[in-house]
């Protein structure tokens, strides 16, 4: 779905009878991961979706960027795969990954948060190799995401917090402790903002929306 950012008629871009999980925007198009096995796009006023990639094991978080898009295969073993804008063969980047959730891109690199107790938040070049751990011990790192000198994540279950670290690693700092199920994750010039599902049984009780400076 989408609505206009200052609100007003809900607009459906496309349908699917599996289970929509990750979801990010470009210029031109919507893509999303389909826990049930597809990778999906559909321009951003709506139309034909196409299917980019199919993975049975379970794509979770997805990221994008001028050439690619990437996701996190969520089974354990897991995986970080991309495949190309207009679809094609998908390219496993690296494997034996714990149980990969969120995903992030910048210009050269790609992070993810590995959320099996211990769980740790990861990084790799874009092309592949070798990934390098920026923060390890975590609780359950969750969703993910990046600006020019960081690395945000939720710790969604135990801890209940919003975490950093520099693009190299280091030492974690805590933004935020004490939240209720921290989940989905944004940030601009100044701020952190996330979700927190909240304590009740159902997924649509006792949730909000907080933010926190950097």
């Amino acid at each position: 779905m989408k609505v206009p950012l200052g609100g007003g008629k809900l607009a459906q871009l496309a349908s699917a009878n599996g289970q929509a999980e990750g979801i990010v925007v470009d210029a031109t198009s919507v893509y999303w991961a389909d826990v049930s096995g597809a990778v999906w796009r559909v321009p951003l006023g709506g139309g034909t979706r196409t299917t980019l990639a199919f993975h049975p094991a379970g794509p979770w978080g997805i990221a994008v960027d001028a050439t690619s898009v990437y996701w996190t295969d969520s089974s354990n073993p897991g995986a970080v795969i991309k495949v190309p804008l207009s679809g094609g063969t998908p390219a496993t980047l690296v494997s034996g990954q714990a149980h990969p959730y969120g995903i992030a891109v910048d210009a050269t690199s790609i992070y993810w948060a590995d959320c099996a107790a211990p769980g740790s938040v990861m990084k790799m070049a874009l092309d592949g190799g070798t990934p390098s751990t920026l923060a390890s011990n975590q609780s359950d790192p969750c969703n993910i995401v990046v600006d020019a000198t960081s690395v945000y994540w939720t710790d969604t279950v135990s801890v209940g917090a919003v975490m950093k670290v520099p693009l190299g690693g280091g030492t974690p700092t805590t933004i935020a402790s004490g939240q209720s199920k921290p989940s989905g994750l944004a940030v601009d010039a100044t701020s952190v903002y996330w979700t927190t599902i909240g304590e009740g049984d159902s997924y649509i009780s006792n949730g909000t929306v907080m933010r926190a400076p950097k």
